[in-house]
């Protein structure tokens, strides 16, 4: 079946079915996990890498991922894109 350009796929808001079922699945043992992310975290003993992916976990899931900059060498994407325009638009 083909699409009209921008109109492929599922539309805007529909559940992906796929994901949905491995969310079903998993939800059961949220505190499971959590609980071993923090046994993780708290074992002085453990890998300091270990240690702090674990407590990354747990930030994320509580508080959301933190934003991610955008560099490059000429001063990233946005210096990029904001002199593109204002090279083009008078």
């Amino acid at each position: 079946m083909a699409f009209k350009k921008g109109q492929g796929g599922r539309r805007k808001g529909t559940v992906n079915k796929a994901t949905a079922d491995l969310k079903a699945l998993a939800r059961p043992y949220t505190a499971e996990a959590l609980a071993t992310i923090l046994v993780v975290m708290r074992d002085e003993k453990g890998l300091p890498q270990a240690r702090l992916g674990a407590a990354n976990a747990i930030l994320d899931r509580g508080h959301g991922k933190a934003p991610q900059a955008v560099t490059g060498a000429d001063g990233g994407a946005i210096a990029t894109v904001t002199r593109v325009i204002h090279e083009h638009i008078p």
